[in-house]
């Protein structure tokens, strides 16, 4: 499992990687937004820092079905919904961003 759904925060679905919570030792781990940060529920890594540990599935499968009921807000274009603002999505394809 390689995909990814959005950042129910920004929007972001590139962005989004496994990595450990160094703070805690190694002991969690999480799927995180490199673009706004937001991270996914923590899960055991069993000390593995192995390229393929098989936490790290466990963790793009905790981001993937988490409940999507944040919604996301974009104050330039009045907008409030699940998801990225369509807006902002046009835009980001005009620039190419």
């Amino acid at each position: 499992m390689s995909e990814y759904k959005p950042c129910p925060f920004c929007g972001e679905q590139k962005g989004i990687e496994v990595s450990f919570d160094e703070s805690q030792g190694f002991k969690w781990g999480h799927a995180v937004c490199c673009n706004c940060g937001a991270c996914g529920p923590e899960v055991r890594t069993s000390y593995n820092r192995e390229p393929d540990a098989p936490w790290k599935n466990q963790a793009r499968k905790e981001w993937n079905e988490r409940p999507n009921t944040w919604p996301h807000t974009c104050s330039l274009h009045n907008y409030t919904g699940n998801g990225p603002c369509p807006a902002c999505e046009q835009l980001k394809k005009t620039i190419g961003g």
